[in-house]
């Protein structure tokens, strides 16, 4: 079984729904025990934090090809960003139709459903918030923004 880290970072922490960029990199070890880094980048309209930080996972677990165990490194406000799939919560969810305890529909739920089919074939590590990545992420993600506004769109 393989070692992989996947950091992922996002452009902005307002709790509100924005447009938000994303950035993540998958870190391993090939055949020949060089490691390797991929960076992939992406955007989301009028999404939320979680929503954004869940997509940008899911990507990156997509990504991943062979069995792994794989350490996430999110940024200080989406520590527990995984908490309910380990905590025994998203099993609750999925009994429950994916409502919540009041009745009500589990955000992001299709996330959810998707990440849990993509982790099956990994065993995932601790999730962790500090990482040598962060100030090379936030400068891409700066870099992003700057794109945008000189094509004409909204930052």
């Amino acid at each position: 079984m393989d070692d992989v880290n996947l950091y992922v970072e996002l452009d902005t922490y307002q709790v509100r729904a924005c447009r938000r960029r994303y950035i993540y990199i998958i870190e391993y070890m090939d055949g020949d025990g060089t490691s390797i880094a991929e960076k992939h980048t992406g955007v989301g309209e009028n999404v939320t934090m979680r929503r954004a930080m869940l997509t940008a996972i899911l990507r990156g677990v997509g990504r991943i090809r062979r069995p792994s165990e794989v350490r996430v490194y999110t940024p200080a406000p989406c520590h527990d960003i995984l908490a309910p799939l380990k905590n025994g919560q998203y099993g609750r969810w999925k009994g429950g139709g994916f409502l919540t305890s009041k009745g009500k529909p589990v955000r992001n739920a299709d996330l959810w459903q998707q990440l849990e089919g993509a982790m099956g074939r990994h065993l995932w590590g601790e999730e962790h918030t500090g990482h040598t990545y962060r100030q090379l992420m936030r400068y891409e993600l700066g870099k992003m923004a700057g794109h945008d506004k000189t094509k004409g769109g909204k930052a």
